[in-house]
């Protein structure tokens, strides 16, 4: 098995973009990490004519879904845009391809050469960034908003709902990590 993937969970407006991050991407792995994108099948023929069909492997969204043998077949369509992409972002791991992946968005860049230690450490095990929004709950504390905090566990919550206790515990957001970069930001690297 493949040991680190890069993916991204796209649809038909920002197919622009992922083609900017693809361009980076081609321009900048230098160990030929392969590229994932998924989106609703419904999409597929656009993102070829925008995109075209090389330097990625396409998989339908639906096809992430229907992995998780506890989620009823659809299920995204009747969530928002938002919490359907998370839960399919977070369900990519059952397509069983990699044995870690690199979650990115459509508008990230790459900005300089790229190697899989950018995202694994020597023994294999990938590089994780935790962190508890301390400013932004205080910030929201501060300007009187008190349920901030409840509303973003209650989502939380749902989502766990959503998704068996399973799930490996590496989840990776990418743009936070490893030198992807928006707005021209400098490669930051973590040693």
């Amino acid at each position: 098995m493949i040991d680190i993937v890069l993916y991204c969970k796209s649809y038909r407006k920002d197919f622009l973009r992922l083609k900017h991050l693809l361009a980076s991407f081609k321009q900048f792995n230098r160990d030929e990490i392969p590229f994932y994108v998924s989106t609703p099948e419904a999409d597929k023929e656009l993102l070829i004519q925008v995109v075209g069909s090389a330097d990625y492997q396409w998989v339908s969204d639906e096809s992430i879904i229907a992995a998780n043998p506890r989620v009823k077949l659809g299920i995204e369509k009747g969530r928002s845009g938002g919490l359907s992409q998370q839960v399919i972002k977070s369900e990519f791991w059952r397509l069983d391809l990699t044995e870690n992946y690199v979650c990115l968005d459509s508008d990230c860049i790459f900005i300089t050469d790229f190697y899989k230690h950018h995202f694994l450490a020597d023994d294999g095990i990938p590089y994780t960034v935790i962190y508890e929004n301390k400013e932004f709950y205080q910030l929201a504390e501060n300007r009187g908003h008190s349920k901030v905090f409840q509303s973003l566990h209650a989502e939380s919550e749902a989502m766990k709902a959503l998704l068996s206790a399973e799930a490996p515990i590496t989840i990776v957001l990418a743009r936070l990590l490893f030198g992807l970069a928006r707005y021209g930001n400098r490669l930051i690297r973590n040693t």
